[in-house]
């Protein structure tokens, strides 16, 4: 939504995703003693592969191909709903063509246990999600983390080691050996070229669960009850053209602030001779938060 159509400064609209990300579903499944069927993993997989083909073969309204690449594809970015559908997000880190910054040489973007060895040394394209996919099926299929290493340790075991196949810790997952293999191994030229090809071996292999199929299986591993909304922040319920409502919604589900920025700004805020009050009226941080407490949750309490 622009300034423009509102009448306000513009604002940024996100679609709330009732859901829980990868890594939560898969330490629920851990604590319960379960793994994902494999129908599942081969959904979930499904969808995370088509979301990173859409994102890396998009292009502007000329033509010109904008080479997004993930970089951090990872169960933390990756949002399963209770629909059944998964969606890749928080391409935060993402590499394209046209963005402004870029990347300082000898910096690593991305989580340690997801990249690909090449991004160790600065290459990137596309295949570096490919591989980011392939752990993630990995983990999926054996319920167990694909590399244990921390720091240094963990260097030298993305650029040294490799990962058995899953059916050795799983035999029920055979089925896909040899797409997990593929998209892991070392050499970019050896991979999957694309995230659709890497899709479409998997379709070849197995019969990936509908999204009513994967939604029960979620529903069944959280416990059959959708996570606390208050741990989110409701954070369309405010205005964007008023800084006072904004420092206050940087809380979390809690309460509590989540950085030191939101502490500084809420003083700032609840101080109308402060610079950046925006004219905060009185009571003005009660109000917002009893609108958060509606959108969010009736249980969420604030803790000063």
């Amino acid at each position: 939504m622009s300034g423009s159509e509102a009448g306000e400064a513009p604002a940024l609209i996100m679609e709330w995703i009732e859901g829980v990300d990868l890594a939560k579903l898969v330490q629920a499944a851990k604590k319960a003693g379960r793994r994902l069927p494999v129908d599942v993993v081969a959904a979930i997989a499904r969808d995370v592969l088509a979301g990173l083909h859409a994102a890396h073969e998009s292009r502007r309204d000329d033509g010109l191909a904008l080479d997004i690449i993930h970089r951090d594809v990872s169960p933390q970015n990756v949002l399963v709903g209770f629909d059944g559908v998964v969606r890749v997000t928080d391409f935060g880190v993402a590499k394209a063509t046209v963005r402004r910054q870029h990347t300082e040489a000898g910096s690593i973007k991305g989580k340690l246990a997801y990249l690909a060895p090449e991004q160790l040394s600065g290459r990137c394209d596309r295949r570096v999600d490919v591989y980011g996919a392939g752990v993630i099926m990995w983990e999926l299929l054996t319920g167990t983390r694909m590399r244990s290493g921390d720091g240094v340790e963990m260097l030298v075991e993305i650029m040294c080691s490799r990962a058995s196949a899953p059916s050795a810790i799983a035999p029920d997952t055979a089925c896909l050996d040899a797409v997990v293999m593929r998209a892991l191994e070392h050499r970019e030229e050896d991979r999957f070229a694309t995230a659709e090809e890497m899709l479409q071996a998997i379709e070849r292999q197995v019969t990936a669960a509908s999204p009513a199929r994967v939604a029960e299986i979620v529903r069944e591993i959280m416990g059959g009850a959708e996570p606390a909304a208050s741990e989110k922040v409701a954070a369309t319920t405010m205005n964007a053209s008023l800084p006072w409502r904004d420092a206050i919604a940087e809380r979390d589900g809690r309460g509590r602030y989540r950085d030191r920025r939101a502490r500084r700004q809420r003083q700032r805020c609840l101080n109308p001779g402060e610079e950046n009050c925006a004219g905060a009226p009185p009571g003005a941080e009660e109000q917002v938060l009893q609108e958060y407490r509606v959108a969010v949750s009736p249980q969420a309490t604030v803790v000063r």
